[in-house]
């Protein structure tokens, strides 16, 4: 069973490619016949297609890519909440007659926090 595309999820139309052989193989892959999105390559013998379809199944960058995304966006969390502040003129961080915090912010300070909160 062959994992789907990356790209548009289909599992049933995937197609074998083929270039010309020469005397290390035949360089050969998996495709996808819906979008068109090609795996990588291997060189094969006998019209076995074993390697390619390993290499389409094998996806090591997912796992790598994710985390960095995740620690990307941890980053920008942290600094939005390093740099992010009430805007003077809030009426929740600058009024007066009242304890701070306790009118809604009119700034967006407060809605972004409980935003990022939200994001954990």
């Amino acid at each position: 069973m062959n994992k789907p595309c990356p790209f548009c999820g289909e599992t049933k139309d995937l197609e074998v490619g083929q270039g010309t052989p020469d005397r290390e193989g035949t360089p050969t892959w998996l495709y996808c016949g819906n979008c068109g999105a090609n795996g990588p390559w291997a060189y094969c013998k006998n019209n076995d297609v074993s390697e390619p379809t390993k290499q389409w199944n094998v996806r090591t960058t997912d796992n790598v890519w994710a985390g960095k995304q995740i620690e990307t966006l941890n980053a920008a969390i942290s600094h939005l909440r390093e740099y992010a502040g009430h805007k003077r003129g809030c009426d929740s961080r600058f009024s007066y007659d009242t304890e701070p915090g306790s009118l809604p912010c009119d700034c967006g300070y407060d809605a972004l926090m409980a935003e990022l909160e939200e994001s954990k």
